[in-house]
Parts: C-alpha cells; structure tokens; sequence
C-alpha cells in the first residue's frame, strides 16, 4: 500500500471524515493528512463511495471539497444509515457544489 490512513483513533470522538476528524475536546477537526498525501501527488478529483452515505461518505465528500478537490459523489455506489437522511444528504452536497452521479 501507497498509503495506510488512520482516522478515529480517539476512543472519544467518532470520525466519519478521510480527511478530517471529528470534533475533538478543543473544538478542532485535525487533519488525516490524506488532503496532503493527494495534492502532493497532484490528484485535483476525487470519487466517493461506501458506507455510510450520510455519514462517512458525506463528511469525506465535504471535507475533500473543502480541501480544494473536485469531487463526484457515487450515489449509487453507497448506502445510507437511514434513507429517511437521502434529502438532507443531497441538499448538503449540492450546497458544497459536489457532483452527484448516478
């Protein structure tokens, strides 16, 4: 492997993000260092996929786009904690500006 990413490794605080924790004590979102990793190499667009849709896959899509990518959400190639969430999911990732393909 090219890279061995570790998230959630705080017993305390839930991580859904690739690229950021969730919050910590401090009220920070440190960084995974995979938004480093990828520019380094030049990668400019990322595709998103997995569990959970409105979850993990969310926050990493958001996260990625806030770290200057250009990303496509494979809506069909994830699956919700609840489809009562698809809505809210997609209302949040068009506010984001990410490319929702289906």
């Amino acid at each position: 492997a090219d890279l061995i990413l570790r998230k959630g490794t705080d017993r305390q605080v839930d991580s859904y993000s690739a690229f950021r924790e969730n919050f910590g004590p401090q009220g920070d979102r440190p960084a995974t260092g995979l938004a480093g990793w990828l520019h380094e190499r030049g990668i400019a667009e990322v595709h998103v996929c997995g569990l959970a849709r409105d979850y993990c896959v969310l926050w990493s899509a958001q996260d990625a786009a806030i770290s200057g990518f250009r990303v496509r959400f494979l809506w069909e190639l994830t699956r919700p904690v609840s489809a009562d969430n698809d809505e809210t999911t997609r209302i949040a990732l068009v506010e984001a500006g990410i490319e929702i393909e289906k």
